[in-house]
């Protein structure tokens, strides 16, 4: 997300779970483009945060009437109430504790709802995923 928006601004990308694949190494590239449509941090920024609540909830915005903003107020709603009915079974069975999920929906909901508060860098939105990746990378390592 951040290589398209810094190198080309006038390529556009959709940023939802369809258009992200799994490469062999794991990585996740975008696949689809738009090109003359323009890079808008806010709006890839809040794409980003409903693509993370989408992946922690495993629901997307079809699944509701209102589309993203009823997905974003229903995390929103079974966060607060018991964090655990907003987290996936896959990812509960997977191990992820109780910090990783609530720093995972904090992140996607401060992304999706409050884009013009925080005013978030795509550059910041990288480091903070990239810090929190090597934070479970070290607590899921033997020697932790």
């Amino acid at each position: 997300m951040l290589y398209p928006q810094e190198q080309w601004p006038e390529v556009g990308f959709d940023l939802i779970t369809n258009s992200v694949l799994l490469s062999k190494e794991g990585e996740p590239p975008i696949s689809r483009f738009r090109v003359g449509d323009g890079n808008s941090n806010k709006k890839n920024i809040y794409k980003f945060g409903v693509l993370l609540l989408e992946i922690i909830a495993n629901k997307q915005p079809k699944d509701f009437k209102q589309g993203e903003a009823s997905l974003i107020e229903w995390v929103k709603t079974h966060y607060q109430e018991n964090i655990w009915k907003a987290i996936d079974d896959t990812l509960r069975k997977a191990g992820i504790t109780h910090e990783q999920a609530n720093k995972g929906i904090r992140f996607g909901i401060m992304c999706a709802v409050i884009p013009t508060e925080h005013h978030f860098k795509m550059a910041q939105v990288y480091d903070i995923i990239t810090r929190f990746y090597e934070s479970t990378r070290i607590s899921r390592s033997p020697n932790h």
